[in-house]
């Protein structure tokens, strides 16, 4: 694994990797440094294509599942999850995160989730454990639900088009900003992290030199 703080490092980063079989892929990671530090009234830690990164993670696996969960652990994902907050706002993120989560449940990691998420999952017979609705919650109080219960992930797919469920979502990003906690926004990436999990055991992980993927 190797981290980029720059564009120049990237490019040294990469070139090192050309070399490197196409049976062992490359994931290149993008992540932004202390959001936690924004402080402006409405800002919503939820990246997009117009956000510029302040650093790149290139990570090498024998498979593109492990090369993704070692990017995601060079950009401080405590993986495996122990505890995860779930927020999924709109039909399209509840049903295509549903096997997602069966996944986690599998491995015994305990999901989390405000109140529409949480009567969903348990309709669909997925175990979940409940925080009260964040809507008119004071930031102190956000801060200390996070807090108290050790949360390593934040899974917040919003709708747009759902306002109340988008502004629970937007609180929850905010706060576990706040805190520390990672936050995954992308359906597809959360999709992805789930199927990953499932797949490989990050305590299985080999330490191994460049060369050694050739």
């Amino acid at each position: 694994m190797g981290i980029a703080a720059n564009a120049i490092q990237l490019d040294k980063l990469l070139e090192n990797a050309s070399t490197v079989s196409a049976d062992h892929p490359v994931v290149v990671s993008k992540f932004i440094e202390g959001a936690r530090e924004i402080d402006l009234d409405g800002a919503d830690p939820v990246t997009g294509v117009e956000m510029a990164s302040t650093g790149e993670v290139a990570a090498i696996g024998n498979t593109f599942n492990e090369a993704y969960l070692k990017a995601l652990m060079c950009v401080g994902f405590n993986l495996p999850p122990e505890r995860v907050i779930v927020s999924l706002d709109g039909v399209s993120a509840k049903a295509g995160m549903l096997e997602g989560l069966r996944i986690l449940d599998d491995l015994g990691i305990e999901i989390w989730a405000p109140p529409g998420t949480s009567s969903f999952l348990s309709a669909m017979d997925i175990p979940v454990l409940s925080i009260p609705s964040l809507i008119n919650c004071s930031s102190d109080r956000i801060s200390s639900i996070l807090g108290s219960n050790k949360f390593d992930l934040l899974l917040s797919i919003s709708d747009r088009n759902s306002e109340k469920e988008f502004k629970e979502g937007y609180r929850l990003r905010r706060g576990a900003a706040d805190k520390g906690v990672p936050v995954m926004t992308s359906l597809q990436a959360s999709r992805r992290l789930c199927e990953a999990l499932g797949e490989v055991k990050p305590s299985d992980f080999e330490v191994k030199g460049l060369d050694e993927y050739q």
